[in-house]
């Protein structure tokens, strides 16, 4: 296992609308202490810190606000796009009462025999994966709702 880099300690992590500073990583442990404004401690694994960064949950304050913010590759807008218009689908088809179990493979087909989303090279993502992409829109404030 890479150890994660000690150039996160001091950074900030936005979790269930909560803020935690990453006080310490504790690579022969495998984990990763944070602290929040109370003085709480939590862990989570380095893997699961690893899912946080690679989700944008982790701010680094050393960064400027361009550098947090700078422009996406033509690919990251296009799969960005690719997961709204997904998670806005999944939605609109919940309100019709339709479940995960049913939702899915309507969604497969339905983002497969999009123009727009037919040269996408990533495999189409796991329930698993879906729900994470939900759960980071929340966190961040933004809505997927149907219009």
């Amino acid at each position: 296992m890479t150890p994660t880099p000690q150039r996160y300690q001091g950074c900030l992590l936005r979790l269930d609308e909560k803020t935690y500073e990453v006080e310490d990583i504790q690579v022969e442990e495998g984990k990763v202490r944070l602290i929040d404004a109370e003085g709480l401690i939590l862990k989570v694994s380095i893997d699961e810190f690893r899912t946080y960064i690679s989700t944008g949950l982790v701010d680094d304050p050393q960064e400027t606000a361009w550098q947090q913010h700078s422009l996406a590759t033509r690919d990251e807008q296009e799969e960005l796009q690719f997961r709204v218009r997904l998670l806005e689908e999944s939605d609109r088809l919940k309100q019709l009462g339709l479940s995960w179990k049913a939702r899915l493979p309507i969604l497969k087909r339905k983002m497969s025999q999009d123009p727009r989303y037919q040269k996408r090279q990533k495999p189409f993502p796991s329930l698993r994966t879906v729900k994470g992409w939900q759960a980071i829109m929340r966190s961040k404030g933004i809505s997927v709702d149907c219009h």
